[in-house]
Protein backbone atom coordinates (compact mmCIF):
# COMPACT_ATOMS: atom_id res chain seq x y z
CA UNK A 1 0.00 0.00 0.00
CA UNK A 2 1.35 3.38 -0.99
CA UNK A 3 2.03 6.13 2.05
CA UNK A 4 -0.68 8.15 0.38
CA UNK A 5 -3.28 5.92 0.14
CA UNK A 6 -2.83 4.71 3.95
CA UNK A 7 -3.14 7.99 5.05
CA UNK A 8 -6.50 8.65 2.52
CA UNK A 9 -7.76 5.26 3.70
CA UNK A 10 -7.30 6.18 7.28
CA UNK A 11 -8.53 9.92 6.98
CA UNK A 12 -12.04 8.49 5.49
CA UNK A 13 -12.15 6.31 7.79
CA UNK A 14 -11.65 8.75 11.02
CA UNK A 15 -8.24 7.04 12.27
CA UNK A 16 -6.32 10.26 11.26
CA UNK A 17 -9.12 12.29 13.87
CA UNK A 18 -8.16 9.72 16.88
CA UNK A 19 -4.66 10.00 15.96
CA UNK A 20 -4.28 14.07 16.26
CA UNK A 21 -6.40 14.45 18.87
CA UNK A 22 -4.23 12.38 20.78
CA UNK A 23 -1.37 14.17 19.44
CA UNK A 24 -0.09 12.28 16.87
CA UNK A 25 1.22 13.76 14.01
CA UNK A 26 1.71 12.34 10.46
CA UNK A 27 4.74 12.71 8.19
CA UNK A 28 5.06 11.99 4.75
CA UNK A 29 8.61 13.91 3.20
CA UNK A 30 11.45 12.69 1.82
CA UNK A 31 13.92 11.65 4.67
CA UNK A 32 17.20 14.06 3.07
CA UNK A 33 14.80 16.35 4.58
CA UNK A 34 14.61 15.51 8.86
CA UNK A 35 10.83 14.31 9.26
CA UNK A 36 11.29 14.65 13.20
CA UNK A 37 11.85 18.53 12.85
CA UNK A 38 8.37 19.11 12.22
CA UNK A 39 7.31 17.69 14.83
CA UNK A 40 6.50 20.63 17.45
CA UNK A 41 8.79 20.52 20.79
CA UNK A 42 10.56 17.14 19.32
CA UNK A 43 8.58 14.04 19.52
CA UNK A 44 9.97 11.32 22.05
CA UNK A 45 8.58 8.31 20.70
CA UNK A 46 8.32 7.31 17.09
CA UNK A 47 6.47 4.87 15.35
CA UNK A 48 6.95 4.18 11.42
CA UNK A 49 6.78 1.97 8.97
CA UNK A 50 9.92 3.06 6.99
CA UNK A 51 13.01 1.20 7.87
CA UNK A 52 15.45 4.11 6.92
CA UNK A 53 13.60 6.01 9.52
CA UNK A 54 13.24 3.34 12.16
CA UNK A 55 17.37 3.41 11.42
CA UNK A 56 17.98 7.18 12.11
CA UNK A 57 15.75 8.27 13.93
CA UNK A 58 18.18 6.88 17.19
CA UNK A 59 20.72 9.06 15.54
CA UNK A 60 19.17 11.90 14.50
CA UNK A 61 17.73 12.60 18.07
CA UNK A 62 21.16 11.70 19.88
CA UNK A 63 19.34 8.38 21.29
CA UNK A 64 16.24 10.32 22.57
CA UNK A 65 13.69 9.27 20.46
CA UNK A 66 12.02 5.97 21.32
CA UNK A 67 11.53 4.24 17.70
CA UNK A 68 8.81 1.48 16.95
CA UNK A 69 9.51 -0.03 13.08
CA UNK A 70 6.05 -2.04 12.04
CA UNK A 71 3.44 -1.76 9.58
CA UNK A 72 0.80 1.03 8.64
CA UNK A 73 -1.58 -0.90 10.32
CA UNK A 74 0.41 -1.12 13.76
CA UNK A 75 1.48 2.26 13.30
CA UNK A 76 -1.90 3.55 13.56
CA UNK A 77 -3.12 1.03 16.37
CA UNK A 78 -0.20 1.99 18.10
CA UNK A 79 -1.16 5.58 17.78
CA UNK A 80 -4.92 5.23 18.51
CA UNK A 81 -4.32 3.27 21.60
CA UNK A 82 -0.89 4.47 22.79
CA UNK A 83 0.73 0.84 22.96
CA UNK A 84 2.90 -1.15 20.92
CA UNK A 85 1.31 -4.44 19.80
CA UNK A 86 4.77 -5.66 17.28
Amino acid sequence: VYKRQAYTVARETGYTDMVERAGGVFVDCCFALNPLMYVKGGPRTVATNSARLAHYAPRLTGGNVKTFYGSVRQCLEAAITGKWEG
